[in-house]
């Protein structure tokens, strides 16, 4: 797996575990899922769950990457776009 972005500075062992953590609720991780193309439609998480996610992983990256807020937000950003979790649909009330 790789970020389309060419100036990510996301490396491989940095990338999985993002998806780790995301799927931490599941208790699966990235071994189990490494294999299905479309292991992330299989899982789904909340707004308030992607939120805690985002909030962690801005936070790792810096602490990782040793970037600023802004392009780990950013970073965090490209990830969801690309390996980010569907968003369960909320029942209307």
């Amino acid at each position: 797996m790789k970020f389309l972005s060419k100036k990510s500075k996301i490396n491989n062992t940095i990338l999985i575990e993002l998806i780790n953590k995301q799927l931490e609720p599941h208790k699966v991780s990235y071994k189990d899922i490494r294999n299905d193309s479309e292991w992330f439609m299989k899982y789904t998480t909340s707004s308030e769950e992607q939120s805690r996610f985002t909030d962690w992983a801005v936070y790792y990256l810096i602490d990782q990457l040793d970037i600023s807020n802004k392009r780990a937000e950013e970073e965090v950003s490209w990830f969801i776009l690309e390996y980010g979790l569907p968003i369960k649909k909320q029942k209307a009330i």
